[in-house]
């Protein structure tokens, strides 16, 4: 089968491999991963060849590959799975959080999968979720800073007190409230005082 461009559908399979920005493989029902996206070094840190001499539960943290198989094993598999989040391994024993859409191709018994990194997401909603329980919310605040590494954080009516580090070379502020949290503040020195730029994402 030819396309536009006159590329049969291995041509057209290579190229989308390799400029895909987003994760891309084929796993086979042998659990043996196939093929996968150029994009997967950069991200995971694994080649192309590591991966594919192995399962591919030895790349998904132990407790999501049970969620992986009982979707797997749904009949619905060859309807596609859509918006399924898990945690790959990277070659530096770390983790990434993925967001993967994956369907059954039968006739050829193979899964497909597409994967988008969503870690910063995650750990974006996880810091808003923990300063919510620390009670803090959007609005005008203040902060007083003690000798004894400690402080007061006044946002409303309300009052919030921890702990405090400053990184000299690099001006980094580090808070800590109630032990919940933990947030880096870029200080920057003025004629006027001194200016503390928060990352709004993390902070609201």
């Amino acid at each position: 089968m030819q396309d536009l461009l006159g590329l049969d559908r291995n041509d057209q399979l290579e190229y989308f491999f390799e400029i895909s920005v987003d994760l891309m493989a084929i796993i086979g029902t042998d659990k043996k991963v196939k093929k996968v996206s150029k994009c997967c070094k950069e991200l995971l840190g694994w080649s192309e060849e590591e991966l594919t001499l192995s399962e591919w539960s030895n790349f998904v943290h132990e407790d999501d590959v049970f969620k992986v198989l009982s979707y797997i094993r749904n009949s619905n598999i060859k309807n596609g799975i859509k918006g399924l989040e898990l945690r790959f391994k990277c070659k530096d024993e770390s983790y990434r959080w993925i967001e993967s859409n994956c369907r059954y191709v039968e006739e050829s018994e193979v899964y497909i999968l597409t994967a988008r990194d969503i870690t910063e997401k995650k750990q974006i909603m996880e810091e808003k979720i923990a300063y919510e329980k620390a009670g803090i919310r959007t609005g005008n605040f203040s902060y007083t800073f003690n000798h004894d590494s400690t402080f007061t954080c006044q946002i409303g009516k309300k009052e919030l007190k921890g702990t405090y580090a400053y990184d000299s070379s690099n001006q980094i502020l580090t808070l800590s409230y109630f032990g919940l949290l933990n947030t880096e503040v870029q200080l920057s020195g003025k004629k006027d005082g001194t200016t503390f730029l928060f990352n709004a994402d993390r902070l609201l």
